[in-house]
């Protein structure tokens, strides 16, 4: 038995462009965000498991029941740990920054430390977790955030390694409301049946956004910027045609617009949450503006 305490730091994500289609199969380019983190740290003691945050109850209960489910899956249970599970997290949640898949990726790390899980298996074990969540995972989000490294990723297939060669004066902004991953996933597929064709269409001009995005970062920045601004265009369209730049989204990209960003997409599920946007030479001065 592990008598030493348990630590682990996960950090958010953003997605360049790929989301939603990538459930299809299509590629995604995704970035660890180093701003945001989740920590996860267990002390061991002679008293019942208790989960302590100090961020919010709902905090609390989420961790209780997803570790219940993860112990599940690897025939233990909770009777089985005496200690505090501490969770302090800075991530948004319902933002599209990763949340769900750090705290599923950090529970599956603690498993690990236990020995009762193998590390071969965290992949697919985090984003089994994740599925309580968003109904259906990609694993996108699980990837980048085991990596913590740029990742060209597609389902049941690659996670490559990506090194951009120029670094863009990119943020990313909260539009002010959350969105959640289920509801917009189910919107997509709504989307699909009710046009097959369209639906295919649009799938193919995300994927095509993916390519053009990481043909742009391999570039130098002259030759790869407009690219990069085309691609984070591209993929932003596929959100509209979808539904999801509504409201307090859709309000969000025209106001960057506005104040000068060159190109702007929400990051995520959309329909909420945070937005990616690019800049010519250096992001402006601003709060509400969190630089990648």
């Amino acid at each position: 038995m592990n008598k030493a305490a348990f630590e682990v730091k996960v950090h958010g994500k953003f997605i360049v462009a790929g989301e939603h289609s990538v459930l299809r199969g299509s590629p995604a380019l995704v970035f660890p965000f180093f701003g945001k983190a989740l920590k996860l740290k267990f002390e061991p003691s002679q008293r019942p498991l208790e989960v302590r945050s100090p961020q919010d109850d709902q905090g609390q209960l989420v961790t209780s029941g997803l570790l219940e489910k993860a112990l599940a899956q690897v025939e233990h249970r909770k009777e089985e740990l005496n200690g505090v599970l501490y969770l302090d997290n800075s991530i948004p949640v319902g933002a599209g920054l990763g949340a769900s898949a750090a705290l599923c990726v950090s529970i599956s790390q603690f498993l690990i430390w236990k020995g009762w899980l193998n590390p071969e298996q965290i992949h697919e074990f985090a984003r089994d977790l994740e599925n309580i969540f968003h109904g259906e995972s990609s694993g996108v989000d699980v990837a980048v955030a085991v990596s913590e490294k740029p990742l060209m990723f597609e389902r049941g297939g690659r996670r490559e390694s990506f090194e951009p060669k120029w670094k863009p004066a990119w943020a990313l902004s909260y539009c002010g409301s959350r969105g959640m991953t289920a509801d917009a996933i189910s919107m997509v597929k709504s989307f699909i049946e009710a046009d097959p064709a369209r639906g295919v269409e649009t799938d193919k001009k995300m994927s095509d956004a993916v390519l053009l995005a990481s043909r742009a970062l391999s570039e130098s920045q002259d030759e790869g910027f407009s690219k990069l601004a085309s691609a984070i265009e591209n993929a932003s369209q596929c959100f509209a045609t979808w539904g999801l730049t509504e409201g307090a989204l859709g309000s969000k990209l025209a106001d960057l617009k506005a104040r000068g960003a060159v190109a702007a997409k929400p990051t995520g599920s959309g329909a909420g949450g945070f937005i990616l946007s690019l800049w010519r030479d250096r992001v402006p001065r601003d709060p509400e503006l969190l630089k990648i």
